[in-house]
């Protein structure tokens, strides 16, 4: 009689555990089919400013098309110092395996890494985080200051003043060049150990142009990168609404430049533009909130492309998107 307790006891327990291992095993399975994470580095992971360096992933959602292809898939990586966004960069992949890609880090301190991707099965679902990390990364020799080529951008802040900010300054400072025409003399207005500049100089109803060289101090020796491009600073046009998104297009020598108001709440713009409307089948990038501006050069010419700018608050919550606008590539 004991023997048979303790059997039915033992066929009770086995049954509760098939019962679960089927109840969860969908659950199981349709998490590590949609699964992204970093390989590597490790988290708080040493790097050097300016120095090429690898990140593998692992991305585990894959789409075919209707011949059986695999169809590429994107990645973006999107860079932050504290609640700060940066820059981002993007990557593809196709089957289900790790990716080992370079990615050179372009500011000092720790960045924090985040990985979005596509974790459903619609082509126009957006990217979702997946994955976080981050990386303590000190400033860049001084002497391969040379070697890099400043990105640089140029808005307007609340206060109307120009507001010069070097991407890739790499823990390094910046000497700063104005002019009032594109062409015209450019004048040294201020040498500055930060990435940054706020030029109080300037006013509402003018536009101004501006260049940068990274600059660099070692004891006595001062050591420059090459000028960036210019930059123009638009003039200032008061929005009525800042809740409203509504963009300029330009075309311009190296491609069209696309523009917006500020929203009062936006920690960053996500620029997008199509071949169709809606979207459809589109190319986006981020633009850190303290820009109103971007450049797009790889446009072909004779093309009309379809342009939107939408705004995201400090918790990657949605805020707004401007209407679609399109422009012909000249």
């Amino acid at each position: 009689m004991v023997l048979l307790m303790k059997r039915r006891k033992w066929v009770a327990l086995l049954a509760a555990a098939i019962f679960a291992a089927v109840l969860f095993l969908p659950a199981i399975k349709a998490e590590a089919s949609a699964y992204f994470y970093f390989k590597s580095p490790a988290d708080g992971a040493s790097a050097v400013a300016g120095e090429k360096m690898n990140i593998e992933f692992y991305a585990g959602v894959t789409r075919m098309d209707t011949s059986g292809n695999y169809v590429q898939l994107p990645v973006t990586i999107k860079v932050y110092k504290g609640k700060t966004y940066l820059y981002s960069e993007e990557y593809t992949y196709t089957k289900a395996a790790a990716y080992t890609v370079p990615f050179t880090p372009m500011a000092t301190g720790t960045l924090t890494l985040r990985m979005y991707a596509k974790s459903g099965a619609l082509d126009e679902e957006a990217q979702t985080l997946q994955d976080t990390i981050k990386i303590k990364v000190k400033k860049m020799p001084v002497n391969k200051v040379k070697s890099i080529k400043p990105e640089i951008t140029v808005t307007r802040n609340d206060q109307k003043k120009a507001v010069i900010t070097c991407t890739n300054s790499c823990g390094c400072g910046m000497e700063i060049y104005r002019a009032t025409e594109k062409n015209g003399n450019y004048k040294l207005i201020k040498t500055t150990s930060e990435a940054s500049f706020t030029d109080p100089a300037v006013k509402a109803g003018k536009e101004y142009y501006y260049k940068v060289k990274i600059r660099a101090e070692k004891g006595t020796k001062v050591y420059t990168s090459k000028f960036s491009r210019v930059e123009k600073l638009e003039k200032y046009v008061k929005s009525k609404d800042s809740s409203v998104l509504k963009i300029v297009l330009t075309n311009t020598d190296k491609g069209v430049k696309i523009s917006w108001n500020k929203h009062s709440k936006a920690v960053r713009y996500l620029v997008s533009w199509s071949l169709a409307p809606d979207l459809v089948q589109h190319k986006s990038w981020d633009v850190g909130g303290d820009r109103l501006s971007t450049l797009d050069t790889s446009l072909k010419k004779g093309k009309t492309y379809i342009f939107a700018v939408s705004a995201w608050d400090a918790n990657d919550k949605f805020l707004v998107m401007s209407d679609e606008i399109s422009i012909t590539r000249k």
